[in-house]
């Protein structure tokens, strides 16, 4: 009998008393919908209902783990991040739900350490607010958000979801749950999911720089958090969804190759437009320029140009617009498709095939979070060389915020490497895939000190600003001396 009628699971990571994750599937499940168990020392503790798989986490389980894993099962993840676990040596078992049959590899005896590793980082995330919206929806003429945030438990105030125009809407939050797992290093502060609505002005009375939206506290309207926005570009709800002019969205395969998953084209075009008008915030506000002050522009790591369209769709008169990345699939893509810009390849190794001095601003958004640490040097070195004198380099890495966040997927050496040593680059990162390279991507972490020093041996560093990206990853504003 085939195991897409019988139950089945396995626990692929029990991470040192952290966390775990792995898939099930369970044709009886009474809603059709998998789901797991998790028992402490004989108390249930959790229900967790698994997520059908995509076929590039299935094709990473059946590479890193020989598992081959059906199309009808569903990944789950939990993390065990509860103080009163602290300190202690459990027997966890994860278990098919409503029983005490474990899953392959589902029982193990594991110390909780979480305290400790959160300790190390507890100055860094005291004064923490922010907000992370995971889905983002535009239609009929509404704004419809939700996903999570926090904010210390002092904080008398509570959040609204603010326009730059001055419209505010309510927002429903709901303490605990998902948050609590994902947040789990944030004892002192409140966590919520949070859900909200805003009606839409007219397109054509929005700014050039799109509506933007942030969560702000009622009284003052000053934001939870300094450069977290989300910002719906004009072009996405003019004369309906589309108009002409208006970039082309990559397709499954391009985007899969770079998210590890394919998303709406709505929330695709606001991720890559909000990532945008988020930098150009950044940069005005650490170094003072705006958008027309730079001639030319390189978009390293572009990929499917998630950024890259939107740069090429709103240049200045004049400005150069290019890109570059090495991934030939979706560099052929937006060779083909994207107007307005040059898009070259690039190997795993400097040079970049770019003129010394080329560019005076280089933004890399999620890219030194993917390659290794002992290439990074070389990389930093090859941004100084295509950078003028007085350019700019914006770059993404995933910092104190990140790495707690995947603490429970990670596990503790790989926390300690980061507290003892400043980076890790030990895990592979199974969201972006590369045919050509299938070992160069690393799921890479820095601490704000070790990314300064790393990249102070070539640049100014103007500003490092934490969860500024993505609401999730840090950023750097680098200034080529000279």
């Amino acid at each position: 009998m085939g195991l897409s009628v019988m139950r089945a699971g396995v626990v692929d990571n029990m991470s040192s008393g952290l966390g775990m994750s792995g898939w099930v599937v369970d044709p009886a499940a009474p809603d059709g919908r998998a789901a797991v168990d998790i028992i402490i020392d004989g108390e249930r503790v959790a229900r967790v209902a698994a997520h059908v798989p995509r076929a590039d986490v299935q094709a990473h389980f059946r590479e890193s783990f020989g598992l081959d894993v059906p199309a009808d099962a569903g990944f789950f993840s939990k993390a065990l991040m509860a103080p009163r676990f602290e300190g202690r040596e459990v027997e966890v078992r994860v278990c098919f739900a409503g029983t005490d049959e474990p899953l392959t590899n589902g029982v193990a005896r594991v110390r909780c350490g979480a305290g400790r590793i959160r300790a190390l980082f507890a100055a860094e995330m005291a004064g923490h607010a922010g907000w992370s919206p995971a889905h983002v929806e535009v239609g009929d003429g509404v704004l419809r958000l939700s996903g999570l945030a926090a904010w210390p438990r002092a904080t008398d105030d509570v959040p609204m979801l603010r326009a730059d125009g001055g419209t505010v809407a309510p927002v429903r939050l709901q303490d605990g749950g998902g948050a609590d797992d994902v947040l789990w290093f944030l004892p002192d502060h409140r966590r919520v999911t949070f859900t909200a609505e805003m009606a839409l002005p007219p397109a054509d009375s929005w700014p050039d720089g799109g509506f933007s939206v942030t969560l702000g506290w009622e009284r003052g309207g000053t934001p939870l958090h300094p450069w977290q926005r989300v910002v719906v570009p004009r072009l996405l709800v003019m004369a309906g969804d589309r108009r002409a002019g208006s970039p082309p969205v990559p397709g499954h395969d391009e985007q899969a190759r770079v998210l590890g998953q394919s998303v709406s084209a709505a929330q695709f075009e606001i991720g890559g437009y909000s990532t945008l008008h988020t930098m150009w915030a950044v940069i005005a506000g650490t170094d003072g320029r705006r958008p027309q002050d730079f001639r030319a522009i390189l978009d390293w790591g572009c990929g499917c140009g998630r950024v890259l369209r939107w740069l090429a769709a709103e240049r200045a008169p004049g400005q150069r617009i290019a890109g570059s990345d090495m991934d030939p699939l979706n560099v052929s893509w937006c060779q083909t498709h994207l107007a307005g810009c040059e898009v070259h390849s690039n190997g795993p190794h400097p040079p970049l095939p770019f003129a010394d001095g080329a560019f005076d601003l280089v933004l890399g958004h999620s890219v030194i979070t993917h390659i290794p640490l002992d290439v990074a040097e070389t990389w930093f070195a090859e941004l100084d060389r295509v950078l003028a004198p007085g350019g700019i380099a914006y770059l993404t890495f995933q910092g104190a915020y990140a790495l707690l966040c995947s603490a429970h997927a990670l596990g503790v050496d790989s926390l300690e490497r980061v507290a003892s040593a400043g980076a890790d680059d030990s895990s592979r990162d199974a969201n972006v895939r590369l045919d050509e390279a299938p070992d160069y991507y690393r799921a890479v972490f820095h601490t704000p000190e070790h990314l300064r020093a790393l990249a102070g041996r070539r640049f100014e560093v103007v500003a490092i600003e934490p969860t500024a990206y993505g609401h999730f990853q840090d950023v750097a504003v680098l200034r080529k001396r000279g």
